[in-house]
């Protein structure tokens, strides 16, 4: 499965696969949606890879069995001959003896909603702005004590930032100047996405058992899905700096949910 394109092969009853058919994504759900007038039930796998699940709603949404699954090397006896046309038999192959009864031949995985799936796409995002900002803060300390000067912390702040002016030499200073703006930006981002969660005054995240309530104070409790805690107590995080706290939060929603099989 590729972006422009998509190798597929299709098995009819108990017969044996057909040849290798290639098809752009759109005249891929045409074709799966003819399919369905002419059969009475159609089964369709696909590896899990980084262009999320939207083929398997759309296939879904036909009335299509689909299933998303675990990726894995297909070259049993160690060939080191890999197409996607093999790929292709292999899964086809795999899913006929999944549908007799064979839960063994496939991993499923849990396909997430489009809610949870938004969700787990700030997480990362904040995650990445994050990191981002990092790298500059550490970029520019590390060409600063090139030439001898250190710098303050966080010191790609607007006002802190303005100070180092008359301290740092003219050449020095133009070049943190692009670091500085581009931390910055990535800061005002951060800022941004806190507010959006801010602005919500009581979460709930169900992951399968378990509901994770998160308030505007910063106060967390895991309960069971009746609404009674776990332990009984929360876990407040509000004496954690902001963003680290919503970090928290996006890290244990998105490591519950892979426990529970995202």
């Amino acid at each position: 499965m590729h972006w422009r394109e998509h190798v597929v092969v299709r098995q009819i009853d108990g017969s044996s696969p057909l040849s290798a058919q290639r098809f752009s994504p759109e005249a891929f759900v045409a074709w799966v949606a003819k399919q369905m007038e002419l059969a009475d039930v159609v089964h369709c796998c696909y590896e899990a890879g980084p262009f999320g699940f939207v083929l398997h709603r759309q296939l879904a949404s036909l009335g299509v069995k689909s299933i998303v699954v675990r990726p894995r090397n297909w070259d049993e006896y160690g060939q080191k001959v890999k197409t996607d046309r093999r790929d292709a038999l292999a899964l086809v192959s795999c899913l006929d003896r999944y549908v007799a009864g064979n839960t063994r031949a496939l991993t499923s995985i849990r396909v997430p909603t489009e809610a949870e799936e938004r969700s787990r796409s700030v997480s990362r995002h904040r995650t990445q702005l994050l990191e981002h900002r990092k790298r500059l803060a550490a970029q520019g300390l590390s060409l600063a004590r090139d030439y001898g000067h250190d710098l303050p912390e966080e010191w790609w702040r607007a006002k802190r930032f303005e100070l180092m002016r008359r301290e740092l030499p003219e050449f020095l200073f133009a070049l943190l100047e692009g670091m500085q703006r581009l931390a910055l930006a990535a800061h005002e981002q951060l800022k941004t996405l806190g507010e959006g969660i801010e602005s919500a005054q009581t979460q709930k995240f169900s992951v399968g058992e378990r509901c994770f309530l998160w308030d505007s104070e910063k106060t967390m409790e895991v309960v069971g899905q009746d609404g009674v805690g776990e332990n009984g107590d929360a876990t407040v995080v509000g004496d954690l700096p902001e963003l680290m706290a919503e970090d928290l939060l996006g890290r244990i929603v998105e490591q519950a949910l892979a426990v529970h099989g995202a």
